[in-house]
């Protein structure tokens, strides 16, 4: 309380509170929504938390198998695991200013050579 002048007991959760001191600590005024359809999609992609994906069921056929059919299509399973991915998308920089809507058909090409530090940004939403 004595550093960030916040008190926990009004905090539901410690990212609220730690997300209110991130923000006394570094002046970071972040602009308010003023499109409430953009609030809702911004929000519906913030609650999304993939730990996995994963299939049910699925069927491997590659060499190393020992019920492996050279007719069929050659299929390996694989399994990742990645860690802390909280951490690493809260030390990238997150959008702050001048929200849009954007008409641009993106292609993957435009997503991917944008720098990590460009002044532009995106948020992608799936239609699943």
């Amino acid at each position: 309380m004595q550093t960030y002048k916040l008190d926990p007991c009004w905090y539901f959760t410690t990212p609220a509170l730690s997300w209110d001191a991130m923000l006394l600590h570094t002046k970071v005024a972040i602009e308010l929504f003023t499109d409430y359809d953009m609030l809702l999609f911004y929000r519906k992609g913030c609650k999304r938390r993939y730990k996995s994906v994963l299939h049910r069921y699925a069927i491997a056929n590659n060499r190393y198998m020992s019920n492996f059919n050279p007719d069929d299509e050659i299929k390996y399973l694989m399994y990742l695991d990645a860690n802390n991915l909280y951490g690493y998308a809260m030390s990238k920089y997150l959008p702050l200013k001048d929200f849009v809507w954007s008409d641009n058909d993106l292609t993957e090409q435009d997503i991917l050579n944008l720098s990590d530090e460009s002044d532009v940004g995106y948020i992608l939403g799936s239609r699943s």
